[in-house]
């Protein structure tokens, strides 16, 4: 008999990149999840425990990636934030913003408006 787990979060139906050696994507997947640790992982038929929610989360149609830190970063996005307001207000700035201050900005083209310096470390 399948007993209860009180859990804070219930993630399924979603399919689960495991990263393990063989590949192995589980379909139909469930994830278990409390006081933010990962408790179980699984397809739904093969699922172990009955588990009370506070939160489930339907994720049919979307990928899981247990584990994956996703850490890149735009650094133009970053240090450009408050210096387009500035822009917008001695004048309209263009549209789209990535491509006429974005991408200057990080491949070092630079555009129009003049801004301070920005050190990075």
């Amino acid at each position: 008999m399948e007993h209860e787990k009180n859990i804070d979060i219930l993630i399924k139906g979603c399919d689960i990149v495991t990263f393990d050696k063989d590949n192995t994507v589980l379909r139909d997947g469930y994830i278990a999840i409390k006081e933010n640790k990962i408790l179980c992982m699984g397809s739904k038929k093969e699922f172990p425990t009955k588990f009370i929610a506070k939160e489930t989360i339907e994720a049919s149609g979307m990928i899981a990636m247990p584990g994956l830190v996703d850490g890149h970063y735009h650094t133009g996005q970053q240090l450009l934030r408050g210096s387009l307001a500035a822009i917008h207000r001695k004048h309209l700035s263009k549209s789209p913003h990535w491509k006429n201050y974005y991408i200057p900005f990080e491949t070092g083209g630079g555009f129009e408006e003049p801004l301070i310096d920005y050190p990075c470390a």
